[in-house]
């Protein structure tokens, strides 16, 4: 495609239309675009088909795993490990505490 640097503006901007290139304000632009002008429109569908057959005869070769792992990190984030402050220490030892008495009353009672 080196050929496309020469295109006309109207041809190179349905070109980056049919990839889906173009940034999202400039594409809601060009979408009004397509349902007022025909002629604009056709040009789209003919980037899109001839896109469309470049591509019929290429391997799927998948997403690399490293990029499924960062877009996930992304949408989920890594929760922070929880840290036990003053009120984690407290309770567990309170925990404990109640574990003895128990341990002993039970103990006591079997004798």
């Amino acid at each position: 495609m080196a050929h496309i640097a020469h295109l006309p503006e109207d041809d190179a901007l349905a070109a980056d239309y049919a990839l889906g290139l173009l940034p999202n304000d400039k594409r809601r632009d060009v979408d009004g675009r397509m349902i007022s002008d025909a002629e604009f429109r056709t040009r789209v569908f003919r980037w899109h088909a001839r896109f469309t057959q470049m591509g019929e005869g290429l391997a799927d070769l998948g997403t690399p795993d490293w990029i499924k792992a960062s877009a996930i990190s992304t949408i989920v984030p890594t929760p922070e490990p929880q840290r036990y402050g003053v009120r984690g220490w407290r309770a567990a030892l309170a925990g404990l505490a109640v574990t003895g008495v128990a341990s002993l009353l039970v103990a006591t009672a079997m004798h």
